[in-house]
């Protein structure tokens, strides 16, 4: 794959049984669920580890089975699980868990009477909540609420232009980001986010669009 393209799609070499090498450029920065299934090499990298990983992404799981636990480090979990996964640790740093209404999509949506252990307030908890999957806490997350965040600095001050990330279930937007006060919530910023139940806003803050 060249130099220069950034993410590869949701089934884009999927079913391709004779693509047995493939070289990524430094330049990537994500791969969707599924892009590599049913093909050569997903099946030699599951061969080496179930849990299949690519930089601070777990890509697969499907081969994985009993109790899982996800390295730290880890921001993002796009492979599917199967029935035979009865526990996954999830580590604070985890950002995103794949989500969707094809099944195939969703990271635990084939796991049966499953248990997460993860963080109060993280991702792991969100997805817990929404497909109604026995959570257990390891404590309270201290991810900083900038990093669900895409933002811009103005000047002197932050503008929230977006978000990341699958906020957690109740956000606190910061009041400062890199030392600067967010004094702007951008047009449409959290448009989308249809798990948020609550939100607090700092007293910076002077314009929402």
């Amino acid at each position: 794959i060249d130099e220069g393209v950034t993410g590869i799609c949701y089934i884009a070499f999927a079913d391709m049984p004779n693509l047995k090498e493939v070289v990524l450029p430094e330049s990537m920065k994500f791969i969707a669920s599924a892009a590599f299934e049913g093909s050569a090499w997903l099946a030699e990298q599951q061969a080496k580890d179930p849990l299949v990983i690519w930089k601070n992404e777990v890509l697969n799981m499907s081969k994985c089975s009993g109790d899982v636990v996800i390295p730290d480090g880890i921001e993002y979990i796009c492979g599917c699980s199967t029935p035979d996964v009865t526990s996954v640790t999830i580590p604070d740093s985890v950002l995103e868990i794949a989500d969707g209404s094809v099944a195939s999509v969703c990271a635990f949506a084939q796991a049966d009477n499953l248990t997460i252990y993860g963080y109060t307030g993280s991702a792991a908890e969100t997805y817990a909540k929404k497909y109604s999957i026995n959570f257990v806490s390891l404590g309270e997350s201290t991810v900083p609420a900038e990093k669900y965040l895409n933002y811009e600095i103005v000047d002197d001050h932050v503008v929230i232009t977006g978000t990341r990330y699958t906020l957690p279930d109740n956000f606190k937007i910061p009041a400062r980001i890199e030392g600067l006060p967010v004094t702007e919530i951008g047009e449409s910023a959290f448009s989308g986010c249809t798990n948020l139940t609550g939100i607090s806003i700092p007293n910076s803050l002077e314009e929402i669009g």
